[in-house]
């Protein structure tokens, strides 16, 4: 079944999934894996990157993030930095991600 991952200006990571075989009311099914609202804009997500079953993102207050993606469709934090360079009207201008 296709999946796809998205992040919005609020923080929020979703996965978005497809079954063509089900039923037309249960085709997408939608799931948010990470819950970013509890701070409002100031972490939007900017850039996302997936390797396998690790996904990076690149937020908007100048924090990067490093997740695994488990067997039961949730993140698990592995680690979280911030870039100490970066200033509040700059944003990412891309994000790779690649296993050793």
């Amino acid at each position: 079944m296709p999946r796809f991952l998205t992040g919005d200006e609020l923080g929020n990571i979703k996965s978005v999934s497809y079954d063509p075989n089900a039923l037309p009311e249960h085709k997408l099914s939608l799931k948010t894996l990470h819950d970013g609202t509890s701070n409002g804009r100031t972490r939007g997500v900017q850039k996302l990157a997936i390797s396998g079953t690790l996904l990076a993102s690149a937020h908007a207050d100048g924090s990067l993030c490093l997740a695994s993606l488990t067997s039961e469709d949730d993140l698990e934090q592995r680690h979280t930095w911030k870039e100490t360079r970066f200033k509040t009207d700059q944003s990412f201008v891309g994000l790779a991600s690649a296993q050793k």
